[in-house]
């Protein structure tokens, strides 16, 4: 799951530094905003990915690890979503790409919304470890 993230992640520094629909000779239409959907649904399917394979890297799960590894996975995702953001800025200029905060906000938000559904998830089907006394 890590790997697929990881790959996911590349795809999307490759697709930030390249055209955009303004570059195509004929521009689809589309409805103002709507790319912020396509932003948060790959920083959801992204975070998702690392928190799954976070929590699944050794064989028996930990109910106390969802926090730390719910954390680590959004800072992964909005990091990696800035460095897409500034690449586009800069090497997506030319292509006319640009930095928009809209973008930023989609793609916190979709790793966010990961995070909550991860988390909750994981609390209804692996209970906590119960004391022995």
């Amino acid at each position: 799951m890590i790997l697929l993230a990881v790959g996911a992640t590349a795809l999307l520094f490759i697709e930030g530094a390249g055209p955009g629909v303004a570059a195509l000779p004929v521009v689809p239409k589309q409805a103002p905003g709507s790319d912020k959907f396509w932003h948060f649904l790959a920083h959801f399917c992204v975070t998702l990915l690392l928190f799954c394979g976070g929590l699944l890297w050794r064989r028996r799960p930990r109910h106390s690890r969802r926090w730390p590894l719910a954390t680590l996975a959004f800072a992964v995702d909005f990091a990696g979503g800035l460095t897409v953001e500034l690449v586009q800025m800069f090497a997506g200029a030319a292509h006319g790409r640009r930095f928009e905060y809209g973008d930023l906000a989609a793609n916190a938000s979709g790793a966010l919304a990961a995070v909550a559904i991860g988390v909750a998830l994981w609390t209804i089907i692996v209970p906590p470890r119960s004391r022995r006394g």
